[in-house]
């Protein structure tokens, strides 16, 4: 059932880019909400009344920190921590209702059944990313019609992320304010093309990984951690996002790209530099410059808060979170190497330049790998012990 949901859900959003590209009455705001709002029915299906009144509550509590905070600089701060409080209980929130730990994630009133998206991990995103950006200035001023049509926006409900900040700028009113654009190049076209040899290698490699794992032999368990498995991940993630980039411009919006090749690359610093960039961008702007109390940032802590987050942003469970850590402390392991090369000179005159990259490439790749497993191996006996699933 839920394969099926996700396959309408990407048809609704095709759907969507085909719409505004064949009907330019629809490039004005009411035509781009309407659109909107009939793919989030098809994706959150009985989840459309709550999130609804989750966009509304969210764009509310901003309109009420505005009229009391004007943009002056006496008042900045003030704004932010109001900002930062209600970024805390949006987060508070979503790990209650992951945790099960609210029994009011659905509510009934008059007659219908509002069910809170505390599940949906994009929006946590997209959520936080508003209420940073409005805390910290980048919002000059509150338009809820433009905020509902960034925060709806068709191409991003599934992922990837564009900040308002970033969605603003391209984003017009009517057709004759938006940019003229040949859509349909050779470049797009390549990328189209991208996306759909991954979407369905992905599917493909899912299939067998799925295969292998009720065969339950050891040496195809060796084929799932290095192969099947980990590039099922990655071709199925790279193949929609790039789909989705495809599509938007449509709507004359740009996307930022999200994956760029990122296994084979010779250390970790570069692996997440090209692995879902729009998370790890938000992730390292959010978190990793922040001193959290101390007089200067301290580089190996903040690491492993992001990793962290982003661990824990796939879902709030074990898993995740240890899968965060120990990319947090393969980061660490990594930047102290960077930071103290000269200790290592005789290590790194070993070989040809060629021998050491290659094997760099290697190591890093089989950590990626390894991490998932040991994430499971950890894991599991806590999940044991604390009765989680």
């Amino acid at each position: 059932m839920m394969l099926i949901a996700a396959e309408y859900s990407l048809v609704a959003i095709i759907a969507s880019a085909v719409v505004v590209l064949c009907i330019p009455a629809t490039r004005r705001p009411s035509g781009y909400l309407a659109l909107e709002l009939a793919v989030a029915s098809v994706v959150y299906q009985r989840q459309i009344f709550g999130y609804l009144l989750w966009i509304v509550m969210v764009f509310a509590f901003a309109r009420v920190v505005e009229g009391v905070t004007p943009l002056e600089a006496k008042l900045a701060k003030k704004r932010w921590s109001y900002a930062c409080g209600g970024m805390i209980a949006v987060v508070a929130i979503f790990f209650a209702g992951s945790m099960h730990l609210l029994d009011w994630v659905s509510i009934n009133a008059f007659g219908v059944l509002w069910t809170l998206p505390d599940h949906d991990m994009w929006l946590l995103l997209r959520t936080i990313t508003f209420l940073w950006e409005f805390g910290s200035g980048r919002l000059k001023k509150l338009n809820f019609i433009d905020y509902a049509i960034w925060i709806t926006f068709p191409f991003t409900l599934l992922g990837p992320l564009i900040r308002p900040s970033e969605f603003s700028p391209q984003y017009g009113r009517d057709a004759s304010e938006q940019k003229t654009i040949r859509v349909v190049d050779s470049k797009w076209w390549r990328k189209l093309l991208l996306a759909i040899a991954q979407m369905t290698i992905g599917a493909g490699l899912v299939c067998a990984t799925l295969a292998l794992d009720r065969m339950g032999r050891h040496w195809l368990q060796a084929i799932v951690l290095f192969g099947t498995a980990p590039w099922s991940m990655y071709l199925s993630s790279a193949g929609l996002f790039h789909l989705m980039e495809c599509l938007a411009v449509f709507w004359a919006i740009e996307l930022p790209p999200s994956f760029n090749y990122p296994f084979g690359q010779p250390n970790i610093s570069e692996f997440w530099a090209r692995w879902n960039m729009t998370i790890v961008r938000v992730c390292r702007d959010y978190l990793f410059y922040n001193r959290w109390g101390f007089k200067r940032v301290n580089m190996y802590l903040n690491l492993l808060i992001v990793f962290l987050a982003v661990g824990l942003w796939h879902s709030i469970a074990w898993f995740w979170g240890i899968w965060g850590l120990l990319h947090g402390i393969g980061f660490c392991v990594y930047l102290w190497y960077r930071n103290d090369k000269e200790k290592f000179a005789a290590v790194r005159k070993i070989g040809s330049e060629r021998q050491r990259d290659l094997l760099s490439r290697a190591i890093t790749y089989i950590f990626v790998c390894w991490v998932n497993y040991f994430a499971v191996k950890i894991a599991i006996p806590i999940n044991r012990l604390t009765g989680a699933k």
